[in-house]
Order: C-alpha cells, then sequence, then structure tokens
C-alpha cells in the first residue's frame, strides 16, 4: 500500500469519519423478488433438481408470507430514513421477555423471520431468560420509584389507624389512584425499553408491543391480591405483628396463587395471539410454556421472606409506625434481595432445562 496516498485529517480538524453522512444519498432498498431471485442463483451450483425445487416452494411461500410483511415493512421505513436497515434479527430476539416472569413470549427466542415464511419455535435462549431476569428486577425497580417514602408512611399509618382495614380516606384513595395510572404507564415504558434495546422499531411492531404491554400491565395490577392482603394485616396485627397465619389465611393464600395462576394462563393466550403471525408454536411447547410459568409462580410464593416481614412489621409497630428502618433491617432486604435474584436464577436454569427438551414436564 502506498501510504503517501492516504488522505489524513490536519491536526485540529473538526471533521469525523461519519460527519458527512447526511450529505450522502439515501441507502437504495432492494426489491423482495430481486433478492430472493439472486438468492437461488446462488444455490444452483449446489443443490439438486430436487432440492432446488423444494427451495423455490420455501422462497414463494417466505414471498407471499412473513416475507412480504417485513419487505413491507422496511418499505415504510425507507420513505422516512435514508438507512432504511433494521436489525430485524435482534428484534425478534428481544420481543422475548414477558411482562410477569417474562416467560410468555420465552416461545419466540431465538427467532429469526429468514429463511422460514413462519418459524415452528422449540426452544428457548440464554438471552431470552436473561431478558426475563431483568424484567423482574425492572419490575421491582419501578414500583419503588412511583410510590415516594412519604406516600408509603401515610399509607402506613392509616393502615394501622383502622386495625389493618384499608379503609383510606377520600384524599389518600385520590392519590392511589392517581398513583394505579402513574405505576401502569411506568411499568409500559420500563418494559418497552427492555424489550426494544431503545432501538427505533418500525411502528407496526411498536404497536404490536404496546398493545401487548397494555394489556399485560393490567392484567398484572389487576391480579394484585388486595384482599388477601388487608386480610393478612388486619390478622397480623390483632396479633401484635406474628405472621403464625390462621388456617383462614393459609387457604386464602392458596387461592391467590390459583387465581394468578388462571390469569397468567389468559395472559400467556393473549400473548400468543398478538404474535402469532411472527412465530408460530407448536403443542408441545405451548404445553411446557404454560408449565413454566406455572412453576415461577410457585418459586415466587415460596419464596416470599416471611420471617424478614415479620421482623420489619415489629420494627414499625415498636417505633409508631415509622418506615424509617433501622440499618440492621436495611442490610438485611438488600441482602434477601441478592438472595432473590440468585433463586430467580435457579428458577430460570430450571426453565431453560424445561423449555430445551432435557425432561418433559408434569402434566397440568
Amino acid at each position: 500500500m502506498n501510504r503517501d496516498g492516504i488522505y489524513h485529517l490536519p491536526e485540529g480538524s473538526k471533521e469525523t469519519t461519519f460527519c458527512y453522512d447526511d450529505s450522502l444519498p439515501a441507502l437504495p432498498l432492494p426489491k423482495l423478488e430481486h433478492t430472493l431471485k439472486r438468492y437461488l442463483e446462488s444455490l444452483k451450483p449446489f443443490g439438486t433438481a430436487q432440492e432446488l425445487e423444494a427451495s423455490k416452494k420455501v422462497i414463494e411461500e417466505f414471498r407471499t408470507g412473513i416475507g412480504g410483511k417485513l419487505h413491507a415493512l422496511l418499505e415504510e421505513k425507507a420513505k422516512h430514513e435514508k438507512n432504511w436497515s433494521v436489525p430485524i434479527p435482534a428484534l425478534f430476539s428481544k420481543m422475548k421477555s414477558s411482562l410477569v416472569f417474562v416467560l410468555a413470549l420465552v416461545a419466540l427466542s431465538s427467532a429469526s423471520p429468514f429463511g422460514f415464511p413462519k418459524r415452528v419455535v422449540r426452544s428457548v435462549s440464554q438471552e431470552t431468560l436473561d431478558l426475563a431476569f431483568d424484567s423482574i428486577v425492572e419490575i421491582y425497580r419501578t414500583v419503588e420509584r412511583t410510590y415516594p417514602a412519604e406516600l408509603v408512611q401515610e399509607i402506613v399509618h392509616e393502615i394501622l389507624e383502622n386495625d389493618g382495614a384499608f379503609n383510606f380516606t377520600p384524599e389518600l384513595r385520590a392519590k392511589l389512584d392517581e398513583k394505579r395510572v402513574e405505576l401502569k404507564q411506568n411499568m409500559m415504558d420500563a418494559q418497552e425499553q427492555i424489550i426494544t434495546g431503545g432501538e427505533p422499531l418500525p411502528e407496526v411492531i411498536l404497536e404490536k408491543i404496546r398493545l401487548y404491554l397494555d394489556y399485560s400491565v393490567g392484567t398484572l395490577l389487576d391480579l394484585t391480591p388486595f384482599q388477601l392482603m388487608e386480610e393478612i394485616t388486619k390478622e397480623v396485627l390483632k396479633n401484635g405483628g406474628s405472621f403464625a397465619f390462621s388456617d383462614e389465611i393459609l387457604v386464602l393464600l392458596e387461592e391467590s396463587k390459583v387465581a394468578y395462576k388462571d390469569g397468567m394462563k389468559r395472559l400467556l393466550d393473549y400473548e400468543f395471539e398478538v404474535f402469532e403471525d411472527l412465530i408460530e408454536l407448536d403443542d408441545d411447547l405451548r404445553q411446557k410454556i404454560y408449565v413454566a410459568v406455572e412453576y415461577m409462580i410457585d418459586r415466587t410464593y415460596d419464596a416470599i421472606p416471611w420471617e424478614l416481614l415479620e421482623d420489619t412489621v415489629y420494627y414499625i409497630l415498636e417505633n409508631d409506625g415509622s418506615v424509617q428502618l433501622s440499618e440492621e433491617l436495611v442490610e438485611r432486604i438488600e441482602t434477601n434481595k441478592d438472595e432473590l435474584r440468585e433463586k430467580l436464577r435457579d428458577a430460570l436454569d430450571y426453565v431453560d432445562d424445561l423449555l430445551n427438551g432435557k425432561f418433559d414436564p408434569e402434566p397440568l
């Protein structure tokens, strides 16, 4: 190479590598038919006549199916942006987090629209499980951000004044109603950020994601067992802070878990419906997803830190309802968060083995 012919920017120059990108012409978008024709031509030196005929059928199904839909998205993007390229495979691999235990879209892992008109998925990637973990953690963070300490203190004081009953004053009830709307939007925004990775996506895809998130977050909030929480609070306060639950409370806990599983199954079915034009699930994997979600719900209930909650309630009662916890309790709470993360990882490892066929699930 003749290095004398290399152009060097003078020292102190304000020019950069991509500073003239805006002056370049728009990236041309090839026609789908032309691309598929060239693809078929590239196969001819390597395939038998029979194999090429089979390839032609697959290519035509792709052209008239998902391929045509995806190309239409690229055409729409090309009307408004110079660089129409969309990281399609990355997009579909990111659209794998479900809101709750983030296994609703788990079946769509490692999906790519290229190669088949509608891909049948039978396994789940580690990337999907990582997204599941991130999404669950983000739910808790979003709740913490939405409800400031002053509001939590106000809630606790009114609950104590009413012996555990959730009979809030109209003023506090109005605040809580506003917070519910805010929480739903905050959770939707947080989940959309995780799913899309902050990348600009075609409007058609975003509409699907937002449609799903609106339903799923609303379902999550509706499934929150406030009546059970109220009954537990009344009994705990009646017993001076003890979490030695009565048989009635234990029955309510089991009923709550059953209701939550039913609600999650409805959410899964809705998600499969929303994204059915992108990925096809076989019956075997669909059943495994149902089992995986039930397993995650069971493990979540098992992981409830009752002893820590009991000690926290004792501390609040001893300090006239103050939610300013001691350093020791705060440290225990942080340690418990780390333990919960590890338990979640273990549960997701089980789910990974289940969905990847390392063992067969027990029938529901």
